[in-house]
């Protein structure tokens, strides 16, 4: 009997043994080739991540030791910084002013580039993508030549009907539109794209039974193309919340974030706490801050959509 046992026992252990060589003997060969990924995944995002985590909560200038500080750096956003309070509310002005706008831009754009009988479909794609592959530096420069309020064009030809020159680059409040512009003028082509993919997976009978029963362009629009591309739609405004919280470049090159910190985003003052002021703990905590403002929103305009449908 102790014997009958001790042969179970020993096929027990060595069955997870043997069902591991059929498993690395099946598919041995796809996970070496998939490793590359996870192991440069691990070396450049994971371990940043965790080491930037780890960070937050220290205080460190870049040289010498660290010096654990708890949630201060946290608290010190949340509570405390005028700065980080204005930022948020010009990052709500920013997506009020880009995403609507920019979404409900890209899906008409998108229609009008879906339309069976338009010519030069392919260069009017072109056009409107090369915005969004032209680098950002190039694009704001180019900008703030434009809105320059001396010599720029846009002040020129308001000039030749009567208007005075506004202030686009000056002005606490003309700024962050200009800023706005910007942003839209580059990224419009970028959601039509998208859009139009989710356009062309319609069913074009149903436009074809719609039309038979007399709906028009306008009611076709509304009760047909926008339900369906609620997915779509859906995903370009949440790709484009994300890029508002982190947007960078375009504030930082065309204002500076200025003036008086008006058009400042939450990524120019992560800049300037890391690079210009040496406290690179604080710009970890405010990089986590940055991360969850954008989770939250993300999840609000999911449930939002989800209710609406």
């Amino acid at each position: 009997m102790a014997s009958q046992s001790a042969t179970l026992g020993g096929r027990g252990s060595a069955r997870p043994r043997t069902t591991l060589k059929l498993f690395l003997r099946r598919y041995g060969a796809a996970y070496v080739f998939v490793a590359p990924f996870f192991i440069l995944y691990a070396i450049f995002g994971l371990y940043p991540m965790l080491y930037s985590f780890v960070l937050s909560f220290n205080d460190w200038s870049g040289v010498g030791p660290w010096k654990f500080v708890g949630l201060l750096n946290y608290q010190q956003y949340v509570i405390s910084d005028e700065v980080f309070r204005i930022a948020i509310l010009n990052t709500v002005y920013y997506w009020i002013g880009q995403v609507p706008i920019m979404t409900f831009l890209a899906l008409l754009l998108a229609v009008i580039m879906n339309q069976p009988r338009l010519k030069f479909k392919g260069l009017f794609r072109t056009v409107y993508i090369l915005p969004y592959i032209t680098s950002v530096v190039s694009i704001a420069i180019v900008f703030a030549n434009l809105l320059d309020d001396q010599i720029g064009w846009i002040n020129f030809l308001l000039a030749k009907v009567g208007i005075p020159p506004v202030p686009w680059l000056r002005s606490v409040t003309w700024s962050k539109a200009s800023v706005t512009l910007l942003v839209i003028w580059k990224w419009v082509g970028y959601n039509m794209i998208i859009q139009l993919a989710g356009l062309q997976s319609i069913n074009q009978e149903i436009y074809e039974v719609a039309t038979i029963d007399g709906a028009g362009p306008a009611r076709r629009f509304f009760s047909i193309t926008v339900p369906l591309m609620r997915p779509v739609i859906l995903f370009a405004a949440i790709m484009s919340t994300i890029g508002t919280f982190n947007m960078f470049a375009e504030p930082m090159i065309l204002t500076q974030g200025g003036p008086s910190y008006s058009s400042d985003t939450l990524s120019t003052i992560l800049y300037r706490t890391a690079f210009r002021y040496g406290r690179f703990g604080a710009a970890s905590a405010l990089s986590f801050i940055i991360a969850a403002l954008v989770l939250v929103a993300s999840l609000l305009q999911i449930r939002f959509s989800t209710r609406e449908s």
